[in-house]
């Protein structure tokens, strides 16, 4: 059982199903032609894009709500997914609005959590959101793109990371399989040791590429 009551396989299951409505509804809704259109303009091909699951979060307040009440989730199981959160009234509301979603994984592929860009900026609406450290994310823990790059990292003793999802598509756009990115100030302990778990030698033996500004 999660912390919260809630069992850590409807954790997992909700998080599944929220990354296949987020990734239906960037491609079979018209209202997200332009979110379509900029990734398009970041030089981003649609291989790429359905390859790593983006989607895309509506601005409505419901729509996500409405779609998972009706799998059959309750609104304790979307609060301790990291998909909703509660107001002081105690309504659930969705986490995510507005932004292009990067379903964040494991090196086994399962959902963790989500990175958002988001496309309608206002004063207090910051470029991206993540998940909250709950369900199955971790901020200091979760790598984006790890289960695209876990083989290549593996295979080549390097990691390199980019300081953003969008450059991780582009890398690997661009033929570059062992890139990815987190979302903390710095990659932490526990994020190296997830880049290291398929290196012959573990962490030691475990070469990794930073971007300027970006520690270890």
């Amino acid at each position: 059982m999660h912390g919260s009551g809630v069992a850590e396989d409807r954790i997992e299951e909700v998080l599944a199903d929220a990354a296949e409505f987020f990734k239906a509804y960037l491609w079979e809704t018209e209202s997200c032609e332009v979110a379509r259109a900029a990734l398009a303009e970041q030089g981003l091909d649609e291989q790429v894009i359905r390859s790593f699951d983006v989607g895309y979060a509506p601005v409505g307040p419901d729509a996500l709500m409405s779609h998972l009440h009706g799998l059959g989730y309750s609104d304790e199981e979307l609060v301790a997914a990291g998909l909703a959160t509660r107001s002081v009234r105690g309504k659930a509301h969705a986490l995510f609005r507005s932004r292009v979603m990067f379903p964040v994984r494991d090196g086994e592929g399962r959902v963790l959590g989500f990175a958002g860009l988001g496309t309608h900026l206002g004063p207090s609406w910051p470029q991206w959101v993540t998940s909250p450290d709950d369900g199955y994310y971790r901020r200091s823990g979760a790598v984006f793109g790890l289960d695209r790059a876990a083989g290549e990292i593996a295979a080549s003793g390097t990691a390199s990371l980019r300081r953003d999802c969008i450059e991780v598509l582009k890398a690997h756009q661009d033929g570059h399989a062992n890139v990815v990115t987190v979302h903390s100030s710095t990659v932490t302990r526990e994020q190296m040791l997830a880049l290291a778990s398929g290196v012959a030698g573990g962490l030691d033996a475990l070469e990794v590429d930073l971007p300027p500004g970006m520690r270890a």
